[in-house]
């Protein structure tokens, strides 16, 4: 599954600009209303602040951990590969980091890096939910297409590298639970 979502990613590279102008053609006021909820950053820390609580109420602490130290670590290595590639945003849209005042550049999408990076974790602790998980996802991946911020492939492959993070800290946690 991974690989032909890697394939898609690449494949999307020559299709990018042109897929970017029939996203942003979607838009309208209605769909944006409701899109607008899951787009800013504050939304992805607010999800992992959410699945924390979750984690307290549902008696599994040992999840708090992975949680958080898959939000940081997936910023830090989306952040660290956008500086290395320094590939421009659609539609000359310029994103700054207002901490640091730096260009944001688009590949890959931190979004869907840090959501998707999530997702294995909550899959793993919280199988029942795990189609929900998976939406959440996908609205947030949307979205970044949607209000023209990002190229599909920045979307893929984000959304790839930020789950294969999540399965190798999945994995860890798996063998530190049989220790």
């Amino acid at each position: 599954m991974i690989s032909i979502a890697i394939i898609l990613g690449i494949v999307s590279l020559f299709f990018d600009k042109t897929l970017a102008g029939f996203f942003m053609s979607l838009q309208n006021p209605a769909i944006t209303a409701v899109l607008m909820f899951f787009e800013p950053t504050s939304f992805v820390i607010a999800f992992a602040g959410v699945m924390v609580i979750f984690s307290l109420l549902k008696k599994k602490k040992n999840y708090i951990f992975p949680i958080c130290f898959s939000l940081i670590i997936s910023t830090l290595v989306s952040y660290s590969l956008k500086f290395i590639i320094m590939r421009p945003r659609p539609f000359n849209f310029v994103e700054y980091l207002p901490i640091f005042n730096l260009i944001d550049y688009s590949f890959p999408s931190s979004h869907c890096v840090a959501i998707f990076a999530l997702l294995p974790i909550l899959n793993k602790g919280f199988k029942n939910l795990r189609y929900l998980w998976l939406a959440v996802a996908l609205i947030v991946a949307f979205t970044r297409l949607y209000f023209g911020v990002h190229y599909l492939s920045d979307v893929i492959l984000g959304s790839v590298i930020g789950y294969v993070m999540g399965l190798l800290i999945a994995r860890k946690m798996e063998k530190t639970d049989k220790k």
